[in-house]
């Protein structure tokens, strides 16, 4: 309580960087400190995840043309034409959402 009594303070580059976590490890209303994660799951920031979806297309268009160069991997083909397409729509449908 006293904290919010206090005028407000700059945070050092330390201070920012952890958050107070409430525990209940004693019975009381004890707090420790972790470090935080600005960007923790599974989004990553615009530029990878572009790169990383353009990265996974180009793989998929190359292991394509090896696919229909070399006969007996046609399979290879096919696979490639799925993941593209597949890729493709996972990147649209992402940046879609990523918008609204």
């Amino acid at each position: 309580m006293d904290r919010l009594a206090d005028p407000p303070q700059r945070l050092t580059a330390a201070e920012r960087r952890t958050e107070a976590v409430p525990t209940r490890a004693h019975g009381g209303d004890t707090h420790r400190e972790r470090p935080r994660r600005p960007n923790s799951g599974f989004a990553l920031e615009g530029g990878a995840a572009v790169g990383l979806i353009i990265g996974l297309l180009v793989l998929w268009l190359i292991l394509t043309v090896v696919g229909f160069v070399i006969k007996s991997l046609f399979w290879l083909a096919i696979v490639g034409i799925v993941l593209f397409i597949a890729t493709g729509v996972f990147g649209a449908v992402r940046r879609r959402s990523t918008l609204h």
